[in-house]
Formats: structure tokens, C-alpha cells, sequence
């Protein structure tokens, strides 16, 4: 049948994310990178501004950018939803509420989105 874009559900992380959730170090960042199932994230066009050089790559590329910003707003809602009935689920140290954590998605992807460095899409 194929990939569609119906059974993804779009969660980009942030830079900081990045970089704390793999221990990157400044010496990690000016290394090429590749990232892989980055989704909308917008750690490549974070990266890519500050002189870094990274490729990503993931299925969601297949489709345009419209399409891609089109099922982030169908689906952030949900998962916004989905994160306050399972919250006792997740850890949130640095993160105080599930809203802070649904800005800085919104914010990663749309910094995703709106990059000037964007190619494959």
C-alpha cells in the first residue's frame, strides 16, 4: 500500500532537545552529521544556521511542505490530548507542563517549516 501521510503523526523536536537527548558536545556539532527519522524537527535547520553540517533524512519528506504543515495542524491537538490523559506516562525534568512541551514542538516544527535551508521537501 505505501506510505501515507494519514498514519503519521508529526512531533518535531527541538535543538536543545537534540543536544541533550544524545550528550552532543561542541566538538559532536561541528562533526557531519546524519540524522535519521528526524521528522520535522528543527534540529538540521538550527544546526545548518549556526555552520553545522547535517543531512536528514525520513519518509515524511516524500511529501511537500504543505501536506507535511497540513497533518501537524490535524494532529497536534490529539497529541496534545493524548499527553495530558497519559501524563504520568512521561518524565518532565526540564519541561514543566504539557502546554510548555506542545510550544516547543510547535515552535521546532514551524522552524522546520518555514526554513530557508529546506530541500528535500
Amino acid at each position: 500500500m505505501g506510505f501515507t501521510l494519514d498514519k503519521v503523526v508529526p512531533w518535531g523536536r527541538s535543538y536543545q532537545e537534540y543536544v541533550s537527548m544524545f550528550s552532543l558536545s561542541d566538538t559532536d556539532l561541528k562533526r557531519r552529521i546524519l540524522g535519521c527519522g528526524d521528522g520535522p524537527a528543527s534540529f538540521n535547520a538550527s544546526l545548518t544556521d549556526g555552520g553545522g553540517n547535517i543531512i536528514s533524512l525520513d519518509p515524511i519528506y516524500h511529501f511537500n511542505l504543505t501536506q507535511i504543515k497540513q497533518r501537524i495542524t490535524e494532529t497536534y491537538t490529539v497529541v496534545l490530548e493524548q499527553l495530558r490523559n497519559n501524563k504520568n506516562d512521561f518524565i518532565l525534568d526540564e519541561i514543566q507542563s504539557i502546554e510548555e512541551l506542545g510550544a516547543i514542538r510547535m515552535a521546532a516544527m514551524e522552524l522546520f517549516l518555514y526554513s530557508e535551508h529546506l530541500s528535500a521537501c
